[in-house]
């Protein structure tokens, strides 16, 4: 989820140089609005990752729902840099691919985030699904 629809950043206060604050960065996670149940599940699953609380927050104006958890060196403990995904060249950490489980779960996260299905031509394919 974090590299589909998550943002790493850092609080502006912890961004001068000269400060004696540990860095502390954010991660969120925007869903639609109308995803909020999505959204409180994805909750619990940063609660149990990160063994800390999140906080949910709404912005009806722009029709989304956001969760978000602080914590110290987050980039580090990820293995993800602060900022634009795009412009970092994040791509799935080698970490990752040490565990069959971690790959299906990063997977699914990325399709519950970006992904699609569709269908093409006559015939009708099975997958398997993990879960």
């Amino acid at each position: 989820m974090i590299l589909g629809d998550g943002n790493l950043g850092k609080y502006p206060k912890y961004t001068k140089k000269k400060s004696r604050l540990p860095k502390c960065h954010y991660l969120r996670i925007y869903c639609n609005l109308k995803e909020k149940q999505y959204a409180l599940e994805i909750k619990k699953v940063l609660e149990s990752v990160f063994k800390k609380k999140s906080y949910l927050y709404e912005r009806p104006s722009e029709n989304i729902v956001y969760l978000e958890i602080s914590l110290k060196n987050l980039d580090k403990i990820l293995g993800i840099p602060i900022g634009d995904k795009i412009k970092n060249k994040v791509k799935i950490q080698d970490w990752i691919f040490k565990s069959k489980n971690y790959i299906i779960v990063c997977l699914r996260g990325l399709f519950d985030t970006d992904g699609c299905c569709y269908v093409t031509g006559k015939k009708i394919q099975n997958y398997k699904f993990y879960k």
